[in-house]
């Protein structure tokens, strides 16, 4: 079974949290954004673009996607996953 037939599948209101390297083999960040935004419950899924190095022109693309929501930039340090909670969008996912 592919991934997204497992995934269009789940019951319920499960929200999804991924954490999306703009630079991943095989296919980009932006084709898989591309698949995620044709899936019945992307309403439920929120992004975290992660970011070699900071290109404008890349997060301007990735925001294009209601998805995404934020970006963070390599290395990760633990205060750039403390604010996580604090976006507006993702609060709802954390107990803090």
């Amino acid at each position: 079974m592919h991934w997204t037939e497992s995934w269009a599948n789940q019951t319920g209101d499960a929200c999804f949290l991924i954490f999306l390297n703009i630079n991943m083999p095989v296919f980009n960040a932006l084709q898989m954004l591309d698949r995620l935004r044709f899936q019945p419950k992307k309403d439920n899924v929120h992004v975290v673009m992660v970011l070699t190095f900071i290109d404008q022109e890349d997060i301007e693309k990735a925001y294009s996607y209601q998805m995404v929501i934020s970006y963070l930039s390599k290395p990760l340090e633990d205060e750039q996953l403390k604010i996580l909670p604090h976006e507006k969008r993702l609060a709802h996912l954390f107990w803090v």
